[in-house]
This record gives structure tokens, C-alpha cells and sequence, in this order.
């Protein structure tokens, strides 16, 4: 297939045509590529490129964006809608790591200071700006105070990331004239004692905020309440208040709660507060809960879920115990769960107890990540498990995942020094037509998606046929077994990438 710019030098392609692939291209270095054929395309790019977003990393870099826009500032700036302003403020490297007792002087930091006042003339003319993210925010702001009253005076702003929170930052949600939908917060920065109660940060914006992600951040004893705001992440969090939580944030449909520890102490205490605080009528629009099994354990949810994503456990009587509690209370049709990643052994011949309630059966969709570091089984005791594991559910989906870290989506082909060696060699993809057909064998009245994931190589995707008492495993594309799965709602929970998808 011929690359965009040698598509341009065909006669039989108009300027026109070439315009609408260019709305196509999903891809910034695409259109890149594709602007350099000619002068008209190169103009004609521009607005493309601008789409994507600007990231500026540099101060360099800073001096280089703004140039650019000024150079046809009424035609470039307006295109400009998303903007990410990475540019590292903390301690200078030649400190080494041991910089806690240094007072880092603001005042050296000319050339950042420079940069960021070009930056501070030039936002009021980015008047169609949607999107601001700003690393070190409450440093930006001290350095260049202009900066303050730049972002202010922004009104097409939706969405707002901001990392290093303090009473600068957290003036701006007093003052901003947009009406924000979505705001992430990272508050953590050197020095910090305590989280941040979050509620009075964002109390301003009651009234509009629809998605909302918070690092360590705590909630407690809130009274203003947020009626618009669907989706809630608070991560890195070392306790919470499920009750204040209900309260402050009654219409939520997605809920992720994920601990800064590995283990909250007083999981116990928090769901026996919640189970003795019911508040009518909150969360009666809740669908998807995601998070730390004691996190989700101790926020006490009783109400059927559309889905669960559980993050990393192992499988101790009292993980289980909160798992078999979880699944009993919310009935998820979905259920997500990566475990052992960050235990000393997996036992594998638990396994099969995972689910190991009725409640389990309203189960459709199940994805299992297991990991190859930790997990102590042979392969045919695991397979032995997952039969056990899936028979008694409804399943119609299944994925088992195999790696050694539960973020990895590395398809490198070389051998993890640590894993389970017999595991891994049982379980390459040249056995997997054999492992999906005795899967599907052994569960013959429900299954109908086998998908395995193994470290190291892409991914399998099997689709079941039953005809005349005989089941069958048939493998199919790789593209089509992906929207599938995706379709279906069994793809990894990538939180990184903010909440949009989930409302």
C-alpha cells in the first residue's frame, strides 16, 4: 500500500480527495508524513495537526510552539484544543536524589520563567481551547503568576489535569470562568503530610463537573454535593468515608477506588460503616465498580453492577472471603480480576474456589489474569481449576491472561527469566487450539469466546459452534477476535488515557 505522500502525486487525485483522507488519518505522524507532499497540503495540514494536541515538554520546545502560532496566529491559534504543558519543575538533577532538605530557589529558573511568560500572553488567544493539562502546576503558577489569570479567563475549557496542587491551584476552580466537565488531580508533591481533602478543591464546580480523578486525595465530611458527576477515581488513597462518599456523590454510574497502599487495614471497619449508614436512593445508577479488592470490599456496595474490575490480589481465606462477599453483593454480569502480581505465591490450586457462590452464576463475561512469576501449579492442575472455575457459571466469554506484570502489553519474544516455566511452555500458542477445544468441551451449554493472552506472544481468539452434540473450537482473525473482545467489554481498564470512555 502506497504511503499518504505518494498518494498525493497521483494526478487522478484532486486536492479535494487528499483533504478528506487527511480528516482520516488517525494517526499525527500520518498527516505529518502526508503534508510534506506539497505546498498545499502542507498548508491545508495544519489544522490537522493541531488536533491531536500539543505537547510541550521543554522550554525550548515552549518558544518553538509559540512561534509557530504567531506566525498565522488568527488561522493556527483557534485550531488548538488540546494543550499538555510537561515541562519538569522539581529539583535540578545535579542534586542527585537526596534533595529533600534543599529549598529549591524559583527565582533561578529564568529560562522557564521566559518561556512561560510567552506562553501566559499567548493563551488568550487560544480561544477554542477544550483540554489543559500543566505537570507541576502549583510551581508554574508561582514562578509566573501571570499564568493564573491566563487560564482564568479561558471559557471553552472542558477539561482541566493539574499535578502538584496547592492554594494556587486550587484558586483556579474558585475563579475559572469554563465550565469544566472533567478534572484530574494529582496532589501529591515533596514535602506533603497529609492528602488533600478533596471536596472543598473542586466545590466550585459543583454545578457542571461530570468526571473526576484524584491521587492522593481523602474525602470526609463533605456537604456539598455533585449531582452531575458520573464518574469518580480516587487512586493512591489511604482511607476513605464510604457514607460522605454516597453523599457528596449520589448519581455516579462508574466508581474506582484504588488504595496507595497494598493492603487498607480497616477494610472491615469501613464496610461496617457503610452497611450502617445506607443513604436512599445513592448509586442507584452505579454499573461498573474497579479497584482494590479491599477498597471495594469495604465500600460496602449492595446493588446489583453491570461490572467488576478488581485489581491485583492473592488468594488468602480473607481475599477470597471479600471476594465471595463482593460478587454476592453486587452480581456482576462482567468481572475483571488480575491476581498475584504482587504476592510471594500464587497457590494455584485455589483457583477453582475464586467464585465459589450462586451469585457467580449471573457471571457472562470473566476475565482472568494470572501471574506467571508467582503462580505454583502445574499446567494440567491449572487447567483442571479453570474447568472447575467456569462449568458452574453461565460464562459465554472468556480470556485468561498469562504475564508477569499486570500493566505489561509487551509481545516480546524472549523467555521471562522468572515464571512458571511448565505453565508458560503448556500454554505457547500453538496449544492453544487444544486447551480452547477442551475448555469448551468441558462447559458445552454456555461458552462461546475463548480468547488466551500469554506474555510474549498476541493474543488467540476462538469462537465455539455446537451442532449435533459436537463442539467445536474454530480459531478466528486476530483483528476480529479484538473488536470482539472489546466490544464486549473484556479489554483492559487503561486509566490512564481519563474517564470519557466510561460515560
Amino acid at each position: 500500500m502506497r504511503s499518504p505522500a505518494a498518494m498525493s502525486t497521483s494526478p487522478s487525485l484532486s486536492l479535494d480527495i487528499l483533504l478528506v483522507i487527511l480528516e482520516l488519518l488517525p494517526r499525527q505522524s500520518d498527516v505529518a508524513s502526508m503534508s510534506r507532499a506539497s505546498k498545499a497540503l502542507r498548508v491545508s495540514s495544519i489544522r490537522h495537526l493541531l488536533r491531536y494536541g500539543i505537547t510541550i515538554s521543554t522550554e525550548q520546545g515552549l518558544a518553538s510552539f509559540v512561534s509557530f502560532l504567531h506566525s498565522d496566529l488568527s488561522n493556527r491559534a483557534p485550531q488548538v484544543r488540546k494543550l499538555y504543558v510537561k515541562i519538569n519543575m522539581g529539583p535540578d538533577e545535579d542534586f542527585g536524589s537526596d534533595f529533600e532538605d534543599i529549598e529549591y530557589d524559583m527565582g533561578g529558573r529564568e529560562e522557564t520563567k521566559a518561556a512561560l511568560r510567552l506562553l501566559c500572553n499567548t493563551l488568550g488567544n487560544l480561544t477554542e481551547l477544550e483540554d489543559l493539562s500543566i505537570d507541576s502546576c502549583e510551581e508554574i503558577l508561582k514562578l509566573e503568576r501571570g499564568m493564573l489569570g491566563a487560564i482564568v479567563a479561558l471559557e471553552k475549557l472542558r477539561r482541566l489535569q493539574v499535578s502538584s496542587v496547592g492554594e494556587l491551584t486550587a484558586s483556579l476552580f474558585e475563579k475559572i470562568k469554563s465550565s469544566l466537565v472533567e478534572v484530574e488531580l494529582h496532589c501529591f508533591s515533596d514535602g506533603m503530610d497529609e492528602p488533600d481533602n478533596l471536596v472543598p478543591i473542586v466545590g466550585p464546580l459543583h454545578g457542571t463537573l461530570e468526571r473526576l480523578s484524584a491521587s492522593y486525595v481523602e474525602v470526609q465530611d463533605a456537604q456539598t454535593q455533585f449531582p452531575l458527576l458520573r464518574a469518580l477515581a480516587l487512586r493512591k488513597i489511604t482511607s476513605f468515608d464510604a457514607p460522605t462518599l454516597r453523599k457528596a456523590f449520589p448519581n455516579l454510574t462508574y466508581l474506582e477506588l484504588s488504595p496507595g497502599a497494598d493492603y487498607f487495614e480497616n477494610a472491615e471497619e469501613l464496610r461496617e460503616s457503610s452497611l450502617e449508614e445506607p443513604v436512599d436512593g445513592s448509586w442507584s445508577t452505579l454499573e461498573h465498580l474497579c479497584g482494590g479488592l479491599d477498597a471495594l470490599y469495604g465500600v460496602g456496595v449492595t446493588q446489583a453492577v453491570k461490572r467488576v474490575d478488581v485489581d491485583d490480589f492473592t488468594l488468602t481465606s480473607e481475599s477470597l472471603s471479600w471476594l465471595h462477599s463482593l460478587v454476592r453483593d453486587t452480581s456482576p454480569s462482567r468481572l475483571l480480576m488480575h491476581i498475584g502480581y504482587h504476592a510471594k505465591s500464587l497457590d494455584g490450586r485455589h483457583i477453582r474456589r475464586l467464585l465459589a457462590v450462586p451469585e457467580a452464576s449471573n457471571i457472562s463475561h470473566l476475565m482472568l489474569d494470572l501471574c506467571l512469576s508467582t503462580l505454583k501449579a502445574s499446567a494440567g492442575s491449572l487447567m483442571d481449576g479453570l474447568v472447575s472455575l467456569i462449568f458452574p457459571l453461565s460464562a459465554t466469554f472468556f480470556v485468561l491472561r498469562l504475564n508477569k506484570f499486570v500493566e505489561s502489553d509487551e509481545r516480546a519474544s524472549e523467555v521471562p527469566r522468572k515464571c512458571n516455566f511448565q505453565v508458560y511452555e503448556a500454554f505457547q500458542p500453538a496449544s492453544h487450539d487444544a486447551l480452547a477445544q477442551r475448555l469448551a468441551t468441558a462447559c458445552p451449554w454456555q461458552i462461546k469466546l475463548i480468547c488466551f493472552d500469554v506474555m510474549g506472544h498476541s493474543p488467540t481468539y476462538w469462537t465455539i459452534t455446537r451442532s449435533h452434540g459436537e463442539v467445536t473450537a474454530h480459531r478466528l482473525e486476530p483483528m476480529v477476535g479484538r473488536e470482539l473482545v472489546h466490544r464486549e467489554g473484556l479489554w483492559f481498564n487503561d486509566r490512564s488515557m481519563g474517564l470519557s470512555e466510561y460515560i
